[in-house]
């Protein structure tokens, strides 16, 4: 499914979102921050407000990690 998303991503903004969450599901915080940037730059103004949520939260958590 991530090869799916992957190829789809570049046509499919919201594909970005979804291999984002998956990333994150999968322990790959860095690269599923990535792709939900990616999304917020590209994407759906309807799920812009998750991503957003999603990529503050990440960036708290790498901070508390320092």
């Amino acid at each position: 499914m991530r090869r799916s998303l992957e190829r789809a991503a570049s046509d499919y903004p919201a594909a970005n979102f979804w291999l984002g969450i998956g990333l994150l599901n999968a322990g790959e915080i860095e690269t599923a921050r990535d792709r939900l940037r990616t999304y917020l730059a590209r994407g759906e103004e309807a799920g812009k407000k998750v991503a957003a949520s999603l990529v503050q939260e990440i960036d708290l958590l790498a901070q508390s990690k320092q």
